[in-house]
């Protein structure tokens, strides 16, 4: 009795040391959203501090035994979970987690939930703005995010635009926000000298921008210093996505006139005339007295040709603009290219904007130059 209970024992013991024997796990994880592999998620063993991160294919490799449970997880995705089985492969899908991604906002000093900085930061997405028929960029942000507010000083194309966040903050020095556009400040405001207005955010094709942050608070100074009291709007433009080629051409025309054409008016030759000899008759003197040069407004000046000055200097302006865009890429590489062709012309001769725009962007993570 005592030799079969100890070959029992004996039996048990090589079970145990069979099912707590390492094997190598290996597999892929891959997103659900393109089906692309990847890179740094991290691989745990739960309940040990053993854990391996993927590669840039999002292949993993990790010693583990059977009916151990591994935990997988990346910033942006939702954590799962699977059980080592006897095969020695698992694959893994992991899905999205925008709840997560739209809780919180990073500041400069930190991280809060979105509910508290709405007041602080707007952003404006490019859906809001493709649409809107102008020249330049700060121009569509008119309507679009509270305490910002957009003031044309100038009625001509390209001009610069006056741009108040919160308010007035100084009364001598610099009261503009600070343009950032892909992580540089640039020059904004008027950069034109004995000639007409012109802008050098005009310069940038308005359909290349993904999205408009404005930063209207404290948070703004920590990051840029002093050049940021009057706010900051941050500008992001497109990037290439991986998947198949895409080519995108668009092309829009627009037409535009004076507005309040109909109410305010210029005096006609008669009335200017009649308006002349009144002030003379006024004075005491004689607008038909040809001897006074200087105060002589016959009746018969009306005789000769007169000119409609404001026919002749306003017209019906145009707006006209063809973009064309293409992107793509795979998982390690993607690529955009746009090109803008813009012509603008204004509603008085002289008050034209033409422009070409070339704009290319490539991003890699791993490239041999």
């Amino acid at each position: 009795m005592k030799r079969v209970l100890s070959v029992f024992f004996v039996l048990c013991g090589f079970l145990l040391v069979a099912s707590g024997q390492q094997k190598t796990v290996t597999g892929k994880v891959t997103s659900a959203e393109d089906g692309l592999g990847i890179p740094g998620v991290t691989v745990q063993v739960k309940g040990t501090t053993l854990g391996v991160i993927t590669d840039i294919d999002g292949i993993y490799s990790i010693q583990a035994s059977q009916g151990q449970i591994l935990v997988y997880r990346f910033t942006g995705q939702k954590s799962q979970e699977a059980t080592v089985t006897a095969s020695n492969t698992i694959d893994i899908v992991m899905q999205p987690d925008l709840l997560n991604l739209e809780e919180v906002i990073v500041v400069a000093y930190g991280v809060q939930k979105r509910e508290a900085s709405t007041g602080s930061v707007g952003e404006v997405k490019s859906a809001d703005i493709q649409n809107i028929p102008e020249t330049s960029i700060e121009k569509m942000l008119t309507g679009k995010v509270a305490g910002v507010q957009v003031t044309a000083t100038s009625g001509q194309p390209g001009a610069s635009t006056q741009i108040r966040i919160r308010g007035i903050s100084s009364i001598n020095a610099g009261t503009e926000p600070l343009y950032v556009i892909d992580g540089i400040p640039v020059m904004s405001g008027e950069q034109s000298y004995y000639t007409n207005t012109s802008n050098a955010l005009a310069t940038l094709n308005p359909n290349d921008v993904e999205s408009m942050t404005i930063l209207k608070d404290a948070a703004a100074s920590s990051i840029y210093g002093s050049r940021a009291a009057n706010g900051v709007i941050l500008i992001t433009t497109k990037s290439g996505k991986a998947g198949d080629a895409k080519i995108n051409f668009r092309a829009s025309y627009g037409i535009e006139q004076l507005a309040n054409d109909n109410g305010y008016r210029p005096l006609t030759a008669e009335e200017y005339l009649t308006y002349q000899r009144t002030a003379v008759i006024n004075a005491g003197g004689n607008p038909d007295d040809p001897t006074n040069s200087k105060y002589y407004y016959p009746m018969s000046l009306l005789d000769g040709t007169i000119t409609d000055w404001k026919k002749e200097l306003t017209r019906t302006g145009s707006i006209y603009s063809a973009e064309l865009s293409a992107q793509g890429g795979s998982d390690k590489t993607q690529h955009f290219f746009s090109g803008l062709y813009d012509n603008h012309q204004g509603i008085v001769y002289g008050s034209d904007f033409s422009k070409f725009s070339i704009r290319s962007k490539l991003q890699c993570r791993v490239c041999i130059l």
